[in-house]
């Protein structure tokens, strides 16, 4: 049994040796006071710092989660230039925002001159990318939707 003359002992032990930076957690049985685990504070903050510092820099080489985004893509293609290359790209409008010139290729997609898509798609932010590559990457997950439009142009998609 434990009085409150011995709570009171262990307390100033564990006060004293606290501020000598050790944690002792003691066993007590009847009066026998035991350490049974000893460790300089210091010593675990360091550890757990650099866990910390190890884990969160492998996250930092990873692949962000990649996002879904919805791309409603114009039946047709426009002329446009990225960088020294002039050509075709896609007329899109990328969840619900404004259309524009699409540069980037959609893995997976196969367009059809005339029809318009609704696509749902995988977003992936590219890690060092080359200098004259994008630094996302979009992966086809799903043609929501196809319709065959032929007589569109560019200013019924500017609304």
């Amino acid at each position: 049994m434990i009085t409150n003359k011995t709570e009171n002992n262990i307390k100033k032990e564990l006060k004293v040796v606290q501020y000598n930076t050790f944690i002792c957690i003691y066993y007590i049985e009847l009066n026998n006071k035991v350490p049974m685990y000893t460790f300089r504070v210091r010593g675990l903050s360091a550890i757990l710092v650099a866990m910390l510092f190890l884990f969160s820099s492998c996250q930092l080489n990873e692949k962000k989660q990649p996002n879904e985004v919805v791309l409603e893509v114009a039946p047709f293609k426009v002329e446009g230039d990225a960088g020294a290359f002039r050509g075709e790209f896609y007329w899109v409008k990328e969840d619900g925002g404004n259309w524009g010139i699409f540069y980037n290729r959609i893995e997976g997609f196969e367009f059809e001159d005339g029809y318009e898509y609704v696509l749902k798609v995988r977003k992936d932010t590219v890690l060092n990318p080359p200098a004259d590559a994008s630094s996302l990457k979009y992966t086809l997950i799903q043609e929501v939707f196809k319709k065959k439009e032929e007589n569109k142009r560019i200013d019924d998609y500017k609304k």
